[in-house]
């Protein structure tokens, strides 16, 4: 790695031939990204908080963290309508789906709601065969779990 000064007299780390984006606009890029420890990428889509997880096994370890990206969207008087795509999950352990049912029953009680989407056959069938699946609501798709979830908040009193 090469220092370069670039056209506009800023200092970069590439080769003036590969560009020459500044030190200051990667580093700025760099902090609008969502940081690397997360589990889940969050997007949103209306009102509906929609988070994808970001690796392919959800271990034991990962409970914590899970709980505490999901909770994080909770304001006082406002519970959050989330969906989690469950999509290329390989791996789900049991203090995940605890932590997963846990959170979903707190914030039925508030008011929100937590909706899996896109679940694994082999995930979903073990879902339904431990009776979890009448706790944490399973979606077929993205689509079908933002109407599941568009149902509880007109169910809770907050139409759209």
């Amino acid at each position: 790695m090469r220092l370069t000064i670039t056209n506009t007299g800023q200092i970069s780390d590439e080769s003036a031939n590969r560009g020459s984006e500044s030190v200051s606009r990667r580093a700025a890029r760099r902090d609008r990204a969502e940081p690397s420890d997360r589990i889940t990428r969050v997007r949103k889509h209306g009102d509906v908080i929609e988070l994808g997880l970001r690796q392919p096994n959800l271990r034991s370890l990962d409970a914590d963290r899970l709980r505490s990206e999901l909770v994080a969207f909770h304001r006082p008087g406002q519970p959050p309508h989330i969906v989690l795509s469950m999509r290329g999950l390989e791996l789900l352990s049991g203090s995940c789906v605890g932590t997963l049912a846990e959170v979903a029953e707190s914030l039925a009680r508030l008011g929100g709601s937590l909706v899996l989407s896109d679940v694994p056959g082999p995930i979903s069938r073990m879902l339904r065969r431990s009776g979890l699946s009448r706790t944490l609501k399973l979606a077929r798709s993205g689509a079908h779990a933002r109407r599941l979830v568009m149902g509880n908040r007109r169910r809770s009193g907050r139409a759209a």
